[in-house]
């Protein structure tokens, strides 16, 4: 009657009831046990895969952003230099008078206080004059400047 099996029959006389259940326990939660850890392995692997993944379209992200703001830093960096109002206050500064001059200088204050603002990466902002020896920045004026600074730039 036990022909068919490929094993041989193992006597279980000399087992205790508590012996015999604790083998069949084994027996019954190693294969659970491995599944379950290869489950948790494969899982593992996964989401840390989806992590890197998040991570590295993340730094592409933030990569991306930087260089195109800093891309129009430069750019808006040209067109302040190459602005009408700077050029004017710069070649006619000596035939401007007082109010003109200052209400040049608060213009151009103001505009450098408006590309701040609109920048996250810029923290203060500044254009050299040396014609008029003034530094104007986005939130003060400096006149008069020291003669090794003002070579300097």
């Amino acid at each position: 009657m036990m022909k068919w099996l490929p094993f041989r029959k193992l006597s279980v006389a000399g087992f205790s009831l508590f012996q015999k259940l604790l083998v069949v326990f084994l027996i019954a939660i190693i294969p659970i046990l491995i599944v379950s850890t290869l489950i948790n392995r494969s899982g593992e692997r996964t989401i840390s895969e989806e992590i890197t993944r998040s991570l590295q379209s993340n730094a592409h992200f933030y990569l991306s952003t930087f260089e195109l703001e800093m891309d129009r830093i430069f750019r808006m960096k040209q067109q302040y230099i190459l602005d009408n109002e700077v050029q004017s206050l710069r070649l006619f500064h000596m035939i401007y008078s007082d109010s003109d001059d200052v209400a040049a200088i608060q213009g151009i204050e103001r505009r450098l206080q408006q590309f701040k603002d609109s920048s996250l990466f810029v923290e203060s902002i500044s254009l050299l004059i040396p014609e008029l020896d003034v530094m104007i920045w986005n939130d003060r004026v400096i006149r008069g400047l020291p003669k090794k600074r003002a070579k300097l730039c």
